[in-house]
């Protein structure tokens, strides 16, 4: 009994330590922190994409039987679109749809690093109900082993969803709809290469592949630590103004007026 409480313990430890230790330092970044209460919202929303993903996963399988069976494929075209497609695809646009309907249109989301913070939160809280998963299910070493290698690739994938998400915001504001379609499709289908990739290496299994994994991680947490410093570094807010003299709702701040033409400087 007190052998089973220890392990199960342990355990727990080893599932939520390496979020506990990425969600602080992501928090910590933001200058304007955001309410705890959205923090907890979007990483349960992250633990509810983890169930969503079991289920439309498990009904993929049931439609394509034998899809996951990446042994016998291995180097195939098949794998290729199971790791792209059958993998990354859905968890990523399940994690997209809880962290837009959420917080995209959130009145909290009023600065650009807000949406590196929701992001990463709906990862870490998917990480986590993965990860307790895999603990439960295959023993404590292959939890050690994702809690240096999967937890936080979740994490540096986050970041892009919510670097491009931001980005998206800003052209918005700014009226740029063309940027604002394209910064959108990046928020889904950047996270999703990146993801499909990182799944595409480890399924190969093979020696030379190791390295050019290796190299492809090291770039993917420079990319991803250069977009936390820009965001956190960037001043500018995203809250909706009127204008003083007309009352036309101005997207952000504008030297001038699109309606009546006054200064507003």
């Amino acid at each position: 009994m007190i052998k089973s409480l220890l392990i199960g313990t342990l355990s727990f430890f080893i599932a939520i330590s390496p979020i506990v230790v990425l969600g602080l330092y992501i928090y910590n970044k933001d200058k304007n922190k955001e309410p705890k209460k959205v923090i907890a919202k979007m990483f349960a929303g992250g633990l509810l994409s983890a169930l969503a993903t079991i289920c439309i996963t498990f009904i993929l399988r049931f439609l394509f039987p034998g899809i996951d069976k990446v042994d016998d494929y291995r180097g195939s075209m098949q794998l290729f679109l199971y790791s792209f497609c059958f993998i990354s695809l859905v968890g990523v646009l399940i994690k997209w749809l809880i962290v837009y309907f959420f917080s995209y249109k959130d009145k909290e989301f009023d600065e650009l690093y807000d949406m590196i913070v929701y992001s990463i939160f709906v990862a870490l809280g998917f990480a986590c109900a993965q990860n307790l998963f895999y603990i439960y299910n295959y023993g404590l070493v292959l939890g050690v082993v994702k809690m240096f290698s999967s937890i936080p690739s979740h994490a540096a994938i986050a970041i892009f969803m919510g670097y491009f998400l931001a980005l998206s915001k800003l052209a918005f504001y700014n009226g740029n709809l063309k940027k604002y379609k394209k910064y959108m499709a990046l928020s889904i289908f950047a996270p999703a290469f990146l993801h499909g990739t990182y799944d595409y290496f480890l399924f190969l299994a093979n020696p030379v592949m190791i390295y050019i994994f290796l190299i492809f991680m090291t770039v993917l947490y420079i990319m991803a630590y250069h977009n936390i410093r820009e965001l956190a570094d960037c001043d500018i807010e995203l809250k909706e103004v009127k204008c003083p003299y007309c009352g036309t709702d101005l997207k952000n701040k504008v030297a001038e007026c699109p309606s009546c033409g006054k200064n507003l400087e």
